[in-house]
């Protein structure tokens, strides 16, 4: 138990399982703890309240969230790409663009290069007469971007 419940401790006897929902009013965020008292688990559930609706809807699990974070991360960078081998651009030339746009590290990007490695295809020896080339993996990968970030698909 991570202590979370508090009240009653017959009714946590009783229970086989004890739900608890923690939220977060400045973030407008939750999470449904569910712990059975024989030792079962469940991942946490996010939620996110949308106050238009006036009610909280599931955004995921923890690894779930977690993915959609890093994808979102991802397209930031891949939107930027060209689409096709004909349209490649120089690595240096898109990592220089990319720390301006993005406001962020050389290494970073390259990082994030390196993590996207599969959605992106490099042609090059990353010599002076034969610097790397960049354009987007054209297997069948979608991206669908919502402005702030994407979905790869």
């Amino acid at each position: 138990m991570t202590n979370s419940y508090s009240g009653s401790t017959a009714i946590a006897a009783v229970a086989d399982c004890l739900w608890n929902f923690q939220s977060d009013k400045e973030k407008f965020t939750g999470k449904l703890i569910m712990e059975g008292i024989r030792g079962d688990h469940q991942q946490p559930m996010n939620f996110v309240y949308d106050m238009d609706k006036q009610r909280y809807f599931f955004v995921g699990s923890n690894k779930e969230v977690s993915r959609a974070k890093e994808n979102a991360e991802h397209c930031k960078l891949l939107r930027h790409l060209p689409r096709t081998y004909a349209d490649k651009v120089a690595r240096s030339e898109f990592v220089a663009r990319m720390m301006t746009d993005l406001h962020l590290s050389e290494t970073a990007i390259l990082n994030r290069i390196r993590d996207a490695g599969r959605f992106i295809c490099q042609e090059g020896e990353g010599k002076k007469n034969a610097p790397f080339y960049l354009w987007l993996n054209d297997d069948g990968t979608t991206l669908v971007d919502g402005g702030d970030g994407a979905v790869m698909v």
